[in-house]
């Protein structure tokens, strides 16, 4: 079926832009995220059309940009069925995120290629759901600060992984904000700040893994769970496989 209707600016704004309408797939639990019918690009236009979108569950998206380098977000889920569908869309304010890393012992690279440290936002837009359509991926200078594009209004899950060990993320806090333990949320600050302290003093977990007949097995896998008390912590989950003596360590 095809999916169209018109895009309109909510911000007030009649400057040149550009504007991108796409469908993102709403996976089930478990599965992976597949994008259906296209991304489309508008010039000073108000009206999209997506064509050849297969039934199912989606996250209509939609950005704009201007001369002013004011970006918009839009999100709307919507369910495809076996009729074309009118959905009118409304632009909606973006908002700014950036930070600074700061250490606890010696300091590591940051910035490609010198680091493999990622820091990631999510928007928490349904708690059952481990994917969400708005998710981006900070750009990290080498001398510690690191921003997002401009992100929608709504509550975040902010991610650091990929620290090294035995490096851990000690702390995320904007402010008085525990970010790491209530996410954080856009809506009435132009710009959020945000510190990430890696600390150096991490802990490790080692024993070993033995069959129902007492003999040592590498024929296992090892993790480490968080207690989940907050926003979902990616960067708690840990694993390993035990060696042929049935060894593990996680660090």
């Amino acid at each position: 079926v095809s999916i169209s209707g018109r895009f309109v600016d909510g911000l007030g704004r009649r400057l040149p832009h550009m504007d991108w309408v796409w469908l993102v797939r709403r996976p089930n639990l478990g599965e992976n995220m597949s994008v259906g019918g296209g991304r489309t690009r508008f010039e000073n236009v108000d009206h999209y059309e997506i064509e050849d979108v297969l039934p199912g569950m989606y996250y209509l998206c939609a950005y704009r940009f201007d001369d002013e380098s004011h970006r918009a977000d839009t999100v709307v889920p919507i369910l495809v069925g076996d009729e074309d569908m009118t959905i009118d869309l409304v632009s909606n304010a973006s908002y700014d995120i950036t930070g600074r890393f700061l250490f606890e012992g010696p300091r590591i690279g940051l910035g490609p290629p010198a680091s493999t440290i990622r820091v990631s936002a999510h928007l928490v837009d349904d708690p059952g759901r481990i994917v969400s359509a708005v998710s981006q991926q900070a750009r990290i200078r080498r001398d510690g600060t690191f921003g997002f594009m401009p992100l929608p209004a709504g509550r975040f899950r902010v991610s650091v992984l990929g620290v090294p060990a035995p490096y851990y993320v000690k702390s995320v806090r904007s402010g008085s904000i525990d970010v790491l333990q209530n996410g954080l949320t856009l809506g009435t600050d132009a710009v959020m700040s945000m510190q990430i302290v890696i600390s150096y003093n991490s802990g490790q977990v080692a024993g070993a893994v033995f069959d129902g007949l007492g003999q040592a097995t590498w024929l296992a896998r090892v993790v480490l769970i968080p207690k989940r008390t907050g926003v979902l912590r990616p960067d708690l989950y840990k694993a390993d496989t035990p060696d042929v003596n049935g060894q593990f360590s996680i660090t």
